[in-house]
């Protein structure tokens, strides 16, 4: 389990920062690693981190490769990485609230607009400058956000996705993952994977590796857990102040979309984290494993080993 004599072991993260090191860490490790680690100090049940791992899935979408966002003027020196269904409609309102626009360009940005609302004011490259600033992110539970990334995938026409096709993809998953070598997924299901549908850790990896030509610069310094918002939120404005970089001082509002509300309860059983199945859950902790180990959240009590 030791890779050249050291064994990581997931913290008992403390905070925001200390999960940030704790992801970048993580995220470098292979998969195997990963694997073992989710048996080992997670107590995931063997028979799922033993399953072939996924083929590689073709994700499109706005926050692909990565997206960053910040405030218009250099001095908020901070830059955020948005990753969907994890709250980044709501910190994109509450940084035009705050700033009074976001990203390059500059431009007024409101939850009415509908042409280039993030597309042309966040960015994949960063300057020399930027790449110093205080990088930050928001994660979300990984099957709180499997469901709401579901929800919010199928109301995009142009990849033939449905509310209640929840069941079948989890089928698919479950077979491809149970075969060597397969490459059925990556063939025959690039148009299928809306950017919603992507693992956390798929956005996060990008992001981290554009600093590997520069390890003394840090992609993110901050890694807040949705779930616990009502208390990280403010400790985000005293890390950003901290480093010189511009506060938020404004609360980080609740957005309800009301399309993904209809869909969720289209999807059934499987449109709440309370009601899905266990069978099912099996095969999302499959999945999304390294989504669990590297951003700290416990795998659900269907997917652990119950040895005595």
């Amino acid at each position: 389990m030791d890779i050249d004599g050291f064994r990581p072991v997931p913290p008992r993260t403390e905070g925001p920062s200390e999960r940030a090191r704790w992801v970048a860490q993580c995220a470098a490790l292979p998969s195997t690693e990963l694997r073992k680690i989710a048996v080992r100090d997670h107590g995931l049940d063997p028979q799922l981190a033993g399953h072939h791992a996924f083929p590689h899935l073709h994700f499109r979408g706005w926050a692909l490769p990565h997206l960053w966002l910040w405030g218009g003027v250099n001095a908020t020196r901070a830059r955020y990485l948005a990753i969907p269904k994890a709250g980044s409609t709501s910190v994109r309102m509450v940084m035009s609230s705050e700033y009074g626009y976001r990203g390059k360009s500059g431009r007024p940005w409101t939850p009415a607009s509908s042409a280039g609302m993030w597309h042309d004011d966040g960015s994949h490259q960063l300057t020399e400058a930027q790449r110093l600033w205080f990088g930050w992110t928001l994660v979300a539970d990984p099957v709180s956000h499997f469901i709401g990334g579901w929800a919010q995938a199928s109301g995009d026409h142009a990849v033939g996705l449905s509310c209640t096709g929840v069941s079948s993809f989890l089928d698919m998953l479950q077979r491809e993952a149970k075969l060597p070598n397969s490459t059925a997924l990556a063939n025959t299901t690039h148009l299928r994977h809306n950017v919603h549908l992507a693992p956390q850790l798929h956005i996060i990896r990008s992001a981290l590796a554009q600093f590997d030509d520069s390890p003394q610069q840090t992609a993110l310094s901050f890694v807040a857990k949705l779930s616990n918002v009502s208390t990280e939120w403010g400790l985000l404005r005293s890390a950003m102040e901290a480093v010189g970089a511009r506060g938020i001082s404004g609360q980080l509002p609740r957005v309800d979309n009301s399309n993904t509300s209809k869909c969720r309860a289209g999807m059934g059983v499987h449109g709440s984290a309370q009601t899905f199945p266990s069978a099912s859950l099996r095969i999302l902790c499959a999945y999304l494993l390294e989504d669990f180990v590297c951003l700290d959240f416990p795998f659900p009590d269907a997917c652990l080993s119950h040895k005595s």
